[in-house]
């Protein structure tokens, strides 16, 4: 749980990162995780940039195989 906690932060921080945007505030920013491992997330920053995932414990082929899958969008407003 706590590394896709890291990771939501990780892509709100690039999303609103360096460059000349650096200073875009971060309008929205939700993350939903369940106990038994999915996951809901979304970001919007006042620049326009746009984010959601959602996430899955999946069986990949038995205990050995766990896997995580995951979907998502993102929208980015170039000048």
């Amino acid at each position: 749980m706590m590394k896709l906690v890291i990771l939501f932060a990780a892509v709100v921080a690039v999303a609103s990162g360096a460059g000349p945007d650096s200073s875009a505030a971060v309008l929205r920013s939700d993350l939903d995780i369940s106990p038994e491992g999915s996951y809901q997330s979304a970001y919007e920053t006042e620049n326009g940039i746009v984010g959601q995932e959602t996430g899955q414990l999946k069986n990949l082929g038995g205990h050995r195989h766990p896997g995580h899958r995951r979907g998502g969008q993102f929208r980015v407003h170039q000048p």
